[in-house]
């Protein structure tokens, strides 16, 4: 196994440790009928979270097996990226309204940020073997 592979592996086990943890110390801000109604909140946004996540999966693996210019595969990032950031937005503006306490928004969104940080880490890494291979 190459390098890159050990390094992406060794980022995506340490991103799941620490946004466990970080969910953990989350979860211990709220009351049980605040988390009831955070988790009733959150269930549809897991889901489409998890298609965003299946849709950058999918569609980078497509794009290095065929070879796609790299023009294309920015554009592609880019609009998951952007859907990421409009589904995050949504789930911020929605947790908002069911006035929880303050500390729970900042330490919920840098959870949130460590859950996609191997996926950024990931596609930077493929487009970094994309450009080193055209050297």
């Amino acid at each position: 196994m190459s390098w890159l592979g050990i390094l992406m592996i060794t980022i995506f086990m340490v991103s799941f440790v620490a946004g466990a943890l970080a969910r953990g110390r989350t979860t211990r801000l709220l009351t049980p009928e605040q988390a009831n109604q955070v988790a009733a909140t959150l269930a549809m946004s897991r889901v489409s979270w998890l298609f965003l996540q299946l849709y950058c999966a999918i569609g980078l693996g497509l794009f290095f097996i065929f070879h796609v210019p790299l023009p294309s595969l920015t554009l592609f990032v880019l609009a998951g990226a952007g859907a990421g950031i409009w589904s995050h937005l949504s789930v911020i503006r929605k947790l908002r309204a069911l006035n929880l306490p303050a500390a729970y928004i900042p330490t919920f969104t840098r959870e949130r940020i460590l859950a996609a940080s191997p996926w950024l880490a990931l596609i930077l890494f493929m487009m970094y073997d994309v450009v080193r291979s055209w050297l």
